[in-house]
């Protein structure tokens, strides 16, 4: 099983549970996955090179792929501030236990 260290996650000063910060994670999901779709594609499109290629334009097409991995990471990091910024805005500040729960869940669904 991988597992993703994520760190310590400050949440954001002045924090309301209303809508707005409802709404943030799903805003911030619908741009992680436009990052993912521009990721794949570059992804692809290496994955497609052929003999022909230059190495010029391979090392081209590799600064591509890592420029895009880089946004979606950047964008998932977005929506898990996102979620910890919901998170606090309810008043939960520790997600160990929560985590462990949503864990089990998986292990019972065989995905992990």
């Amino acid at each position: 099983m991988a597992t993703v260290r994520v760190g310590r996650v400050a949440a954001f000063r002045d924090l309301v549970p209303d809508k707005a910060q409802a709404v943030k994670p799903l805003e911030e999901a619908a741009e992680a996955f436009a990052a993912w779709q521009a990721w794949d594609a570059c992804r692809e499109a290496v994955g497609r090179e052929t003999l022909a290629t230059t190495e010029r334009e391979r090392a081209a097409n590799e600064i591509m792929l890592e420029t895009a991995q880089r946004a979606l990471v950047d964008e998932c990091c977005d929506v898990i501030q996102a979620a910890v910024n919901l998170c606090a805005a309810a008043g939960v500040t520790d997600l160990t236990v929560p985590m462990y729960r949503c864990e089990c869940r998986n292990r019972e669904r065989g995905r992990l």
